[in-house]
């Protein structure tokens, strides 16, 4: 990632998701390869556990960067820290809200995981079973609160 940390492949969030999606990838081949030529159990263990590690650093990686990159709260720590937190600074706050809501929804409408008709924000098919997959995963880990 080092490589790629200024470049601008590295500010949009799709391509830092394939990064790790094509990484996770070449991992998993090379392990399986390695296990072809030598199939033990301790290789077998090992391989899973360099696959699932990796699976931790990218998701850990993808939730901080997503924090840095689009953080309201970042927004307000700063203009605070910068004791700029008086009404203009409130309403510029509100505005930058509306843009990140407005760009985030932008994004899924054009995912096709939401619709919007007469006003009206709704999940696809595509959504749904998204949402389905998340909340099955939700369900295997017994999480009781969503925030």
């Amino acid at each position: 990632m080092l490589i790629f940390r200024n470049s601008h492949f590295a500010h949009i969030e799709s391509k830092v998701l394939i990064y790790h999606i094509f990484s996770v990838i070449i991992l998993s081949v090379s392990l399986l390869l390695f296990l072809f030529f030598n199939h033990t159990e301790n290789h077998f263990l090992a391989s899973i556990a360099c696959i699932f590690a990796h699976g931790i650093y990218s998701l850990t990686f993808l939730e901080l960067w997503t924090l840095a990159q689009i953080s309201y709260s970042k927004d307000i720590i700063l203009a605070a820290r910068d004791q700029q937190l008086n009404r203009q600074g409130i309403v510029y706050l509100v505005k930058v809200g509306d843009k990140k809501r407005k760009a985030r929804l932008q994004a899924l409408l054009s995912s096709g995981l939401v619709d919007c008709k007469k006003g009206n924000w709704f999940l696809t098919r595509r959504g749904r079973f998204l949402a389905s997959f998340l909340n099955f995963i939700l369900w295997l880990v017994s999480f009781k609160s969503v925030g």
